[in-house]
């Protein structure tokens, strides 16, 4: 199973939903080389910034075409803490705890699907080696 890193950043830091982009370095190795990256950028219209998160990491996963040993690094710990809440959404029928129906379902059911095949862990709001990079090419393509 190869070790693929995955860095992901969002212009939208905001929970009123708002317009911007998102940046994602996929960092693979290849046989015999170093390791291969791929990079993509794309604009988002009116997320919040759960939503543009979710939407950039589901971008990323579908570009995985094997089971991987993914590190997934991003800035909000949202996404992480609602994959561990999944089941219990599940559960209850897609309520949150507040008895409302949690927000951007058919995400959640994708990111869940999607990572099914992948073993993963999170580093959030963590230092690598592309986050200025990251940072900068999307704020300028917002």
């Amino acid at each position: 199973m190869d070790n693929v890193n995955v860095y992901i950043h969002t212009t939208i830091n905001t929970v009123g939903a708002s317009d911007g982009a998102y940046g994602i370095v996929l960092e693979m190795p290849i046989e015999g080389k170093d390791n291969y990256t791929q990079t993509f950028f794309g604009a988002l219209a009116k997320c919040t910034s759960v939503h543009a998160e979710l939407k950039a990491f589901i971008y990323a996963l579908r570009k995985l075409k094997k089971p991987c040993d993914l590190t997934i690094y991003m800035d909000g710990a949202y996404v992480k803490s609602g994959i561990g809440w999944v089941s219990g959404w599940i559960k209850s029928g897609w309520l949150n705890a507040r008895g409302m129906q949690v927000a951007y379902k058919e995400e959640w059911q994708e990111v869940m699907e999607l990572l099914g095949k992948h073993l993963y862990h999170f580093e959030i709001k963590q230092p690598h080696s592309y986050k200025s990079w990251l940072i900068a090419e999307t704020e300028r393509r917002k």
